[in-house]
């Protein structure tokens, strides 16, 4: 089959789920719609003085938030008083909108409230109908951010009782308080539509897996795990009149049309795996597929080395904000929202040059049904060329030679003073992500290796000068780990880099571990061994790994595709690595060289 036969059979593969999905629904709008939301979010009070400035802009709608106490957090504060809001609920009545046609109170997911609580969720769904109550005044719907900024509700390992109650206890309970969430909304706005910044798009990576049993086992260690059995108690309860959106958040990071194809298909599609199979016909009707922006990476106003928009230039960027905000618009069902940090829209501060001007230019082509007439292949293949010629003449990329253990093998307690470790030499410090100065890093870390017939055994000394500050997320195997300090393992036996298997372990000594093939599989355990020690000066691991996880003889001359990567919490974090890496640890393309002698 030629190049163009087959890119053709993808299209259609892409564009048909489409029209058969579209074919289903019953409320797809006349035209798709494009709201802010940002760091500029403004309160009520805000609008309702600025409103008709604020309409100038080239938007449908808004997201704001109450600026009475708690700022939308339902899970926190136990019932809040609906006193306070007086002033906002006055300020909403009082909005007089009139271009802006779709606009959305904010609700958030910061907690302090226990799932098992009757008395914490009477407060919580009280905060729901005060919410409600208060769209209800200002003539708008709800939206909800799913992010934890603070306490985590959905890592079933941080809960109060994920000690004595189950998985499964908890999963019902959270379908069960997703219900109430939904029913509440309903008691005041038995029509409305939910915004969500995600929901199932959120979980892309399970939706290909057909052992029920590997999901459950793959939510439990996840951040978000607890999220899906709520969103199913929403789909499942929500009455005729409400509609539910996801928001897709991660197509912030979109390089190309096709990737808003392929997540379109997932969000109609794929989705459909991870619902109640009762639940079909009412997610195909009452709820819907949008798409988001990220003003800042386009605009390289992230602190972020490594992304696209470094190497372009100005007018280039608004290229691909224009491209963004036209694939964005033509693949959703209704709604794209708009997100920024750096700038303020209410304000007219800081906003890009052309950046307006291509979300206008966009807007127009969509409304006139209108091609794009470009992509961003030639400016992407280009950035490309320049990022890795100046990836190749400056990334800090590692070498060692491994000696082979002549002594007992070390006892695996964290303390790296151990008689096995003496007299072999360590690896270089560990250096910042590319593009940072290699000494602005503010703990040093360093590590060593060695090896026998049986293991290939890691020693990693962690300075900490904020003891008191560092993080430490887990008490389970495979728990999320990551989410506090830890170190990284990366070991491949391909000289590419890939497969690879990744391993995790935190200062408490919990271990994390995934071998990634095309996708990361969690189920994967391996029998590897580890020992963590903490002082007042930091915390160290020391780490044994069979050469059977490695499917490996070990030999002198062997070689290995490694790499050893710390991610450090206090002092607003930092990220260092043995191999230096553009981006994030996961590029075993960067991975060291370890020769076994």
């Amino acid at each position: 089959m030629s190049p163009l036969f087959r890119y053709l059979a993808l299209l259609l593969a892409l564009i048909a789920p489409l029209t058969v999905v579209a074919a289903q629904r019953s409320r797809l709008p006349e035209r798709k719609k494009l709201i802010e939301y940002g760091w500029d979010v403004p309160t009520p009070e805000y609008v309702r003085a600025h409103i008709r400035e604020m309409e100038k802009k080239p938007f449908d709608g808004v997201i704001f938030r109450l600026k009475g106490p708690h700022h939308g957090n339902i899970f926190q504060g136990g019932k809040w008083n609906e006193a306070d809001y007086e002033a906002d609920f006055a300020d909403l009545r009082a909005i007089e909108w009139e271009r802006f046609t779709d606009n959305f109170l904010m609700m958030y997911a910061a907690s302090d409230m226990d799932w098992f609580s009757d008395s914490d969720w009477e407060g919580v769904l009280s905060n729901v109908r005060l919410m409600a109550r208060a769209a209800r005044a200002g003539r708008c719907g709800l939206a909800f951010d799913a992010e934890p900024y603070g306490k985590n509700p959905w890592a079933y390992r941080e809960q109060k009782w994920a000690q004595t109650k189950s998985w499964d206890d908890y999963k019902a309970k959270a379908f069960q308080r997703g219900q109430q969430f939904i029913r509440a909304i309903e008691t005041e706005l038995p029509r409305c539509t939910l915004v969500t910044l995600f929901t199932y798009s959120l979980f892309r990576g399970h939706m290909d897996q057909k052992d029920p049993a590997k999901l459950q086992e793959a939510l439990q260690g996840e951040g978000y795990g607890l999220y899906l059995p709520f969103l199913n108690g929403i789909l499942t309860a929500m009455g005729p009149g409400i509609t539910l959106t996801d928001g897709n958040e991660p197509s912030y990071y979109y390089q190309d049309s096709e990737s808003y194809f392929s997540v379109y298909h997932a969000m109609r599609q794929g989705a459909l795996k991870l619902i109640p199979r009762s639940m079909v016909d009412k997610f195909l009707t009452q709820t819907q597929a949008s798409q988001a922006l990220y003003m800042d990476y386009v605009f390289a106003r992230v602190p972020w080395k490594g992304i696209p928009a470094l190497w372009m230039t100005p007018e280039e960027q608004a290229q691909w904000f224009q491209h963004n905000v036209y694939y964005a618009l033509k693949t959703t069902d209704e709604y794209v929202w708009l997100y920024s940090e750096k700038m303020s829209w209410w304000e007219n501060r800081d906003i890009p040059p052309g950046m307006e001007e291509a979300v206008r230019k966009a807007r127009e082509l969509i409304a006139g049904g209108q091609p794009l007439g470009y992509s961003m292949d030639e400016i992407m293949q280009r950035v490309r060329a320049k990022q890795e010629q100046e990836i190749a003449e400056k990334l800090i990329r590692r070498r060692a030679d491994i000696p082979r253990l002549t002594s007992a093998p070390p006892v695996l307690d964290g303390d790296i003073s151990d008689p096995a470790w003496q007299g072999r030499a360590r690896l270089e410090p560990f250096v910042p992500t590319f593009g940072n100065d290699p000494d602005s890093l503010k703990a040093t870390t360093t590590a060593c290796a060695t090896w026998d017939d049986a293991n290939l055994y890691i020693a990693a000394d962690c300075a900490e000068p904020e003891m008191v500050a560092v993080k430490i997320v887990g008490s389970a195997h495979d728990d999320p780990v990551w989410e506090g300090d830890s170190l990284d393992i990366i070991l491949s036996a391909d000289p590419g880099g890939s497969p690879y298997l990744h391993l995790i372990v935190n200062p408490r000594g919990v271990r994390w571990d995934a071998r990634f093939t095309s996708a990361n599989d969690v189920s994967w355990d391996p029998d590897w061994r580890v020992g963590a020690l903490r002082s007042k000066s930091g915390w160290a691991v020391e780490a044994a790994i069979p050469w059977s996880a490695l499917a490996l003889t070990p030999q002198p001359g062997l070689s290995l595709r490694a790499n050893l990567c710390r991610n450090r919490r206090p002092g607003g974090g930092e990220l260092s690595s043995w191999s230096q890496v553009v981006r994030g640890f996961l590029e075993p393309e960067h991975s060291g060289e370890w020769v076994l002698r």
